[in-house]
């Protein structure tokens, strides 16, 4: 048992609990009231019950002794030695009381960590557009009400700021974010100040407002969520000492969600999200079965703090802690002394039990995510993906740093809030026909990670285990050495290795669990510690490194570019490690997660006595890499940490008793067959693999596409449709069917409302759009960006004539009939108000769209910012680049094929103030912009030629081209606008600029139209613009006055034959321009 509220007196001592186990809260004196904040009082009975109970004993009547802490604590006795077996020492059977060392934290200071004076009962609302810390802007206003205070079970009061909508809703959920680390603005606070290049995150990922490792509130109030920031006990202001990711922490959590999920404006659904700390808090609170709790998102959250992070395979590492407590926790108590609690007892106690949760118990939807990187977390998401008792799961392995994924993926955020939106909101959406398994794969070096490769389960079943034998010359061979040998290395010195190394002959996939089993001796010390890695070699033999973020986000042109100050656990990645301490080497089969990941239950120790040889079981944490022929794998065993230890200087140097000593001797050979296992997997290619580029620093990881998936493996029940061919499969984000998607329930930035002519006349019209089994179209959907220019709106009469339900993508409304003469848009269409060059915006809105109405069939892209002369140059580039490149990578994510996208006249030459090299011009003409407008829209081009070689990738058409069709429009009139042709003809120089060539915008509409429908595929640009130019003069006479010296073949013996070729439209899409200036 342990006292729940339990204040420290002094440094380095044992702090007792006041009288019934409540501590000395930060406001418990008598000079400071007992309410800090707006109350959530006992609503849960047993105020004053102790409730960290670790074993079933009498021990349970010394709780409320006023001057210890207890805990049951199987101290170590020494065995007798038999023979020349092994040293044993068992553990006593009978449980002994000793108490839990604490050591002291600093207090909260404000401007430390975020830390600001309490704001008791305060609420305030920061409103829609502002930046409270110069970061990115809210997406609407939020309502935070400032250190509500909430009494658990045993009368200590935490202290939590909750964000949420500035409305009256009475149906929002809470997404909790827990740990100790402070409740408010503490993410850019450690983040900005302290990771090395800021973890890669920019200012406008993130608002500022987020806990360290938390959810943005800026981002998921918008969107119809309330966050919840919890300061845990002992942390910041909240009661007594904090005690780390245990059932006392369990409990609290559960009063926690229980006490909110009862405020008035609560839906009564809760949920949980965040990484590492908020993570593992999460698997512990589930697996308490909280009735509110009705899903979790651990991402990158280990299982069991002994085994995964402060004594790995029986090796104990202060790991990141001492950092941790040292600049993140603030609170006025103490926090559990971990190596004071290893010195006094090396082995996995109940104190350490305590804090393994047991999987079994979750049965509650499960996002997961994990990594080869965050190695403290990976085998826990390994474990708690193998081990939940639910189907309702799902693991999405990554390729970048936990806080990078979190908050610089705007995907991450989209599928996050899908899988909130199916079970706190309970929206009928496609959810989970998500596949249930992706992976990522690295590949080293300067190149760009594999994301979401479908795998059947994991590990992926009929994985293809082989066996490699360590042998002489440093090499590693699926043939056992036939003769006897050894491999040494200096154990005390970092950098002498052991290496062996195999070579692979092809394209090579490794998924899974790796392990090494070793025989090995030292003759200096009755034990050893030891370390295994799995390091990537290049074709020459370099050893190969891998950074954990984009590397466009990086300040380096590569990874070799980085000094060894930089290459660091949050920025390098090097491979997957195992460790073993081989008087800890006894497994329990009976609990292995796997027969190539033991279990040690590090509950005895057995010496190795000197010189004997001994053989270890070393389970290797679980790996993704990608190999290409000529590449090797090599084994490296030494006997120090091989990772980086920047975080060292926080911690006290190693105890002399915990090290290795001498040199480590490995064996191999007949009677020793030292080996290591791999989990091969089937690798097939998709042709023409792109190498992404990140163009809008944003990872390209949503497609599944990347590579086709593993063939789905019969005898796995975990498929749950990972291969299936539905729509989910294509980056199955937000698709709630059916579900109203009003404007406050996407984005206050994306606003869905419904148009018509009649509507759109009224300034209020301004309907929210509402999608029922009734109101579901039947048509073809097609998204049309930029639908309230010009063109656009004449392309969305048009389609919508033609049978086309059209949405709208646009940042204003179009103009009405009566502002616009006859071009005012007739019949029901959708406007979505949307920032195309906003990754998030385009991605997020498209999937509404998609998922609400079962697919959209095309998109044509309109949108971009005009012409030269109405903007600078530099905007006109980035913002049409941007914009197309969204546009685009959204179509590819989604699976959408068939798109259609404006490009220009523009790109010939224009202004043609250096002559043509002969007319009339065709697509084949040079292509020579000469303004950033121009020089955008043959970006704009070449993207397209580039994603239609990419999309052969796609899951949904694998192997099938897409079709982007390029429209080169010329300068685009409405019939009113014929008017102002008679002020040109007195001087053909007025119009010489595009050889006076025009596109009636109804004209161009048919084009679009007409382009959609086409049965092709790849990229194809074609000039659009009309049978005559817009002069009466004759064309040949125009190239005579303006041109002299040009070669001219007219087209046709018109005499006002256009001069820029439309005869390949005319050909390919059927299309003939019906409307003329002069008929």
């Amino acid at each position: 048992m342990v006292a729940a509220c339990q204040g420290p007196k002094a440094s380095g001592i044992d702090y007792p609990a006041t009288e019934h186990g409540v501590g000395h809260g930060p406001f418990s004196d008598s000079s400071t009231p007992r309410s800090l904040g707006t109350s959530i009082a006992g609503i849960l009975p047993g105020s004053s019950k102790l409730t960290h109970s670790l074993v079933s004993t009498s021990i349970n009547k010394l709780a409320s002794h006023p001057l210890i802490v207890i805990i049951s604590i199987f101290l170590s006795q020494p065995p007798p030695i038999a023979g020349s077996q092994i040293v044993q020492r068992k553990q006593a059977e009978m449980p002994v009381v000793t108490q839990v060392a604490f050591k002291p934290l600093n207090p909260p200071k404000v401007g430390d960590n975020g830390y600001v004076e309490p704001k008791p009962g305060k609420s305030e609302v920061l409103k829609k557009g502002s930046a409270p810390f110069g970061c990115r802007t809210l997406d609407s206003d939020v309502r935070i009400d400032h250190d509500v205070e909430i009494v658990v079970r045993d009368g200590c009061r935490l202290y939590a700021d909750i964000y949420r909508p500035a409305t009256d809703e009475k149906n929002v959920p809470i997404i909790v974010s827990w740990s100790p680390y402070g409740k408010k603005y503490s993410a850019i606070d450690m983040i900005f100040n302290v990771c090395l290049w800021r973890c890669c995150i920019r200012d406008e990922d993130v608002s500022g407002l987020e806990k360290f490792e938390g959810l943005d509130p800026a981002w998921w109030v918008a969107r119809g969520y309330a966050i919840a920031s919890v300061d845990a006990r002992g942390a910041g202001n909240s009661d007594g000492d904090t005690l780390v990711l245990g059932s006392q922490e369990a409990e609290d959590i559960h009063d926690v969600i229980e006490k909110l999920a009862k405020l008035p404006w609560c839906n009564g659904n809760v949920g949980m999200a965040g990484n590492s700390y908020l993570a593992i808090s999460q698997w512990h609170a589930a697996a308490q079965n909280p009735p509110s709790l009705k899903a979790i998102a651990p991402w990158e959250g280990s299982g069991d703090i002994f085994r995964e992070q402060f004594c790995r395979g029986g090796w104990f590492n202060m790991s990141n802690f001492d950092l941790i407590t040292t600049l993140v926790i603030k609170g006025r108590h103490g926090v559990e002394d971990f190596a004071e609690m290893h010195r006094r007892s090396p082995l996995a106690n109940a104190f350490w039990n305590d804090k393994r949760v047991d999987m079994t118990k979750i049965n509650i939807p499960c996002f997961i995510t994990g990594s080869d990187f965050s190695q403290i977390h990976t085998m826990g998401a390994v474990r708690g993906w193998m081990q939940v008792n639910t189907d309702k799961k799902w693991i999405k392995w990554s390729g970048y740093q936990e806080w990078f994924e979190l908050y610089s993926c705007p995907e991450s955020n989209v599928e996050l809030k899908l899988f909130f939106d199916k079970y706190l909101k309970n929206i009928d959406n496609d959810w989970e026909k998500t596949p249930k398994v992706r992976w990522a794969t690295l590949p080293f070096g300067d190149r760009d990670v594999k994301h979401d490769i479908v795998l059947p389960d994991f590990p992926v079943p009929n994985t293809d285990y082989r066996t490699f034998y360590l042998g002489p010359n440093e090499l590693l061979s699926e043939t056992a050495p036939k003769e006897a040998g050894t491999s040494s290395h200096n154990s005390e010195e970092r950098f002498s290795i052991s290496k062996f190394r195999h070579t692979f002959k092809e394209a090579t996939r490794l998924i899974g669990l790796p392990k090494a089993e070793l025989y090995m001796s030292c003759d200096a010390l009755d034990d050893l510690v030891v370390f295994v890695q799995l390091r990537k070699l290049d074709v020459n033999g370099k050893e190969l490194s891998q950074l954990q973020f984009p590397l466009s986000r990086a300040p380096v042109k590569s990874i070799d570019d980085m000094q060894p100050k930089e290459k660091q656990s949050l920025s390098v990645h090097n491979g997957s490690i195992g460790i073993l301490r081989a008087s800890q080497r006894k497994i329990d089969a009976a609990r292995s997660l796997h027969p190539q990941f033991p279990f040690h239950p590090h509950d005895e120790v057995w010496k190795v006595p000197r010189g004997e040889i001994v053989k270890l079981d070393i389970g290797i944490w679980a790996m993704g890499v990608d190999y290409d022929a000529g590449e090797s794998i090599q084994v490296d065993v030494l006997g120090q940490w091989p990772g980086f230890d920047e975080v060292a200087a926080f911690s006290k140097p190693r105890p002399e008793s915990e090290r290795n000593k001498g040199t480590h001797v490995i064996h191999f050979g007949p009677d020793y067959p030292s080996r290591v296992i791999l989990p091969f997997v089937p690798l097939r290619r998709a042709r023409g693999y792109p190498a992404w580029h990140d163009d809008d620093h944003r990872r390209p990881h949503g497609s599944i596409s990347h590579l086709l998936p593993l063939a789905p493996a019969p005898t796995s029940p975990l498929r749950a449709d990972a291969n299936a061919q539905s729509p989910a499969r294509r980056l199955h984000m937000e698709r709630p069917t059916p579900h109203p998607l009003a404007a406050s329930q996407i984005s206050s930035r994306t606003k869905f409302t419904t148009m018509s002519t009649q509507a759109s006349q009224n300034a209020s019209g301004n309907a929210a759009l509402t999608l029922g089994e009734s109101a579901r179209p039947v048509k073809p959907r097609v998204v049309v960006t930029g639908g309230s220019g010009k063109l656009g709106r004449a392309t969305v009469a048009h389609l919508a004539e033609h049978g086309w339900e059209v949405i709208n993508f646009d940042r204003v409304r179009p103009k009405t009939a009566s502002e616009d003469g006859k071009s005012g848009l007739g019949g029901a269409y959708r406007l979505v108000e949307i920032d195309l060059t906003d990754m998030g915006q385009v991605l997020e809105a498209l999937c509404q769209i998609d998922m609400a109405y079962k697919g959209v069939q095309a998109v044509v892209h309109l949108a971009a910012m005009p012409s030269p002369g109405q903007s600078s140059s530099s905007k006109q580039f980035n913002t049409n680049v941007a914009s197309t490149y969204n546009v685009l990578e959204a179509c590819r994510k989604l699976g959408i094929s068939n798109i259609v996208m404006a490009s220009s006249e523009t790109l010939i030459g224009i202004p043609l103030d250096i002559p043509p090299a002969k007319l009339p011009i065709t697509e084949e003409s040079p292509l020579l912009p000469e303004s950033a407008y121009s020089l955008s829209k043959l970006v704009g081009e070449t993207l397209a030629e580039q994603y239609v070689r990419w999309s052969t990738q796609s899951h949904r058409n694998p192997g099938a081209a897409a079709k982007i069709i390029s429209m080169r429009f010329s300068n685009v009139m409405l019939e009113e606008e014929y008017a102002t042709f008679a002020d040109w003809q007195d001087d053909p120089k007025k119009r010489y600029w595009n050889c006076w060539g025009y596109i009636d915008a109804r004209d161009g509409a048919e084009a679009i139209r007409l382009a959609l429908d086409k049965d092709i595929q790849g990229h194809h640009a074609f000039i659009i613009a009309n049978n005559r130019t817009l002069m009466a003069t004759p064309s040949a006479e125009l190239v005579k006055q303006v041109f002299p010296g040009v070669p001219y073949t007219p087209l046709n013996d018109h005499p006002n034959v256009t001069l820029l070729s439309n005869e390949k439209a005319k050909k390919m899409l059927g299309w003939d321009p019906k409307h003329d200036w002069k008929p």
